[in-house]
């Protein structure tokens, strides 16, 4: 055991560099090439949306089944800019008056 401990600090910050493969619109199967599996699988009522979320703070938003947003893993000196991939259009109208 004591000479496994270093596999939890080399091991994800080997996946970090993999985040430069991300692109808009890839498929989950890319996704997963790419950056490996999420820890935590979220999907909105009706499947339209899916969010993916990995260690140190990492994220992968899909719509109809395709990457349209993503935030890499938070370094350690500080954050990693969201990279903003596509333009959210809401279809709610606003009421009158507001």
């Amino acid at each position: 055991m004591r000479r496994l401990w270093w596999l939890l600090l080399v091991a994800p910050a080997a996946g970090w560099a993999e985040w430069k493969d991300m692109r808009v619109g890839l498929m989950a199967e890319a996704v997963v090439e790419a950056v490996g599996q999420p820890l935590i699988r979220s999907r909105a009522r009706g499947g339209l949306y899916e969010t993916w979320t990995y260690d140190h703070g990492a994220t992968v938003v899909f719509v109809r089944d395709r990457v349209s947003f993503w935030q890499q893993p938070k370094a350690r000196s500080g954050q990693a800019e969201p990279r903003v991939a596509g333009k959210v259009e809401s279809r709610l109208t606003p009421r009158p008056g507001r």
